[in-house]
């Protein structure tokens, strides 16, 4: 059987997956994935290469093989998986999370759609301090994108990618340093806003409602805008409310495989205690004296910032932050207990 066959033959029952893409855009003329990819007779997946150090992973699995709870040996070791979901579809959220977590991956972050019908404005008068980038900016604006932006769930572009909206990006620079930028993407009669950033010593002129405002009139062809927000932005969700965009049902929820977790955990407890391996195995931290109450009063807070989650009162306890292992189990209950 060809993958294109396997695909459509676990695709003949119940089946759940996170991929829209058409299937030219994943098999070839002779029905070959072309991507890596990994299969059984109830389970597809492929992953798709980005330019940091993880894949995408999209997968098709039929429901009878969720419920089995077979664990799956991953082809790849890093990757982020990515699951859309209606508001209110609580039962296609709850089996997919579940046989996420049952593979090693973990919610991370859930961001959902916000929209906005624009009624036709007359008059509106541009600021010139708004203009779109040259292509001497790209480097800058990618740099900013990096340094603001979360990598695993906030795909951020190559270059190649930035430039090709360079019609639909603008920024305003003050003494030749960009001082907002607003990335967007024009499809047809919309318009996606990607990433909205006034940087930080900029803040308090006025640049972020400027920039946002120039967008929403520079084309009067458009009559609908989108935007994708972090549930946790609630100062972002704020200003698109204020400009008048109304919540979308739908949400994204983005999923780090256990590798990912692990080395994100690894960093946060590098940056409490620089002068300690933590990357080492079998070592308890707390007897090897790697960290006491008071770095696990940090922790928690670094840990809570970074995967979006409240760790219960009740688990901060000194055998919780023994090892990495012990760190992701914390996190993990912490997680199915919200």
């Amino acid at each position: 059987m060809t993958d294109l066959e396997i695909l459509n033959s676990i695709k003949e029952k119940k089946y759940f997956t996170n991929s829209f893409l058409l299937e030219r855009d994943i098999f070839d003329d002779n029905q070959a994935c072309l991507f890596d990819n990994q299969y059984t007779d109830e389970f597809f997946c492929f992953f798709k290469k980005t330019k940091y150090d993880f894949e995408n992973m999209f997968f098709y699995v039929n429901q009878s093989f969720l419920s089995k709870k077979e664990i799956i040996q991953w082809k790849k070791t890093c990757f982020v998986t990515e699951f859309l979901t209606l508001e209110n579809n609580e039962e296609t959220k709850f089996i997919v999370n579940q046989w996420l977590n049952e593979q090693g991956s973990f919610l991370y972050r859930s961001v959902f759609r916000m929209y906005y019908l624009k009624p036709i404005q007359e008059n509106y008068v541009f600021d010139s301090r708004v203009q779109n980038p040259t292509d001497n900016d790209f480097n800058e604006i990618l740099f900013l994108l990096e340094q603001n932006f979360d990598k695993y769930s906030e795909r951020i572009p190559t270059i190649e990618k930035l430039k090709s909206w360079q019609k639909s990006t603008f920024l305003i620079k003050e003494n030749n340093e960009i001082a907002a930028v607003l990335v967007t993407e024009t499809k047809g009669k919309s318009n996606e806003q990607h990433f909205w950033l006034v940087v930080e010593k900029f803040r308090g002129k006025g640049y972020g409602e400027l920039i946002f405002k120039h967008c929403l009139n520079f084309n009067p062809n458009i009559t609908r805008y989108m935007s994708w927000l972090d549930v946790r932005n609630k100062y972002s969700i704020k200003k698109h409310t204020e400009f008048g965009f109304k919540k979308d049902k739908i949400f994204n929820h983005i999923y780090l495989n256990s590798k990912i977790m692990k080395e994100e955990i690894i960093k946060i407890l590098e940056d409490t205690r620089p002068e300690f391996d933590f990357s080492e195995e079998n070592i308890d931290f707390i007897s090897a004296g790697y960290l006491d109450s008071f770095d696990i009063i940090t922790l928690v807070v670094d840990l809570e910032t970074k995967f979006d989650v409240k760790i219960i009162g009740a688990l901060i306890l000194p055998e919780n932050f023994s090892s990495v292992a012990a760190i992701l189990k914390l996190i993990e209950t912490s997680k199915n207990a919200s």
